[in-house]
């Protein structure tokens, strides 16, 4: 499975921390330079392929109480 640049770069984002704004994929965009739905499709398309198997948060539990 062929990544491009874009993919790799999108990849360490999300594994860095999912943006945590009223328009995240707007966000994730900007950083990469390319538009919110390009950006969106390209989540979806490593989805789809299983690259990115989930999503979701990781809350520290100690921190919340």
């Amino acid at each position: 499975m062929e990544l491009d640049s874009t993919d790799k770069q999108l990849l360490d984002i999300l594994q860095q921390g999912f943006p945590l704004v009223a328009e995240p994929f707007r966000e994730l965009g900007q950083r990469l330079g390319i538009g919110t739905q390009e950006a969106l499709r390209r989540v979806k398309d490593l989805k789809a392929r299983r690259i990115i198997r989930e999503t979701g948060g990781i809350f520290d539990s100690r921190v919340l109480g």
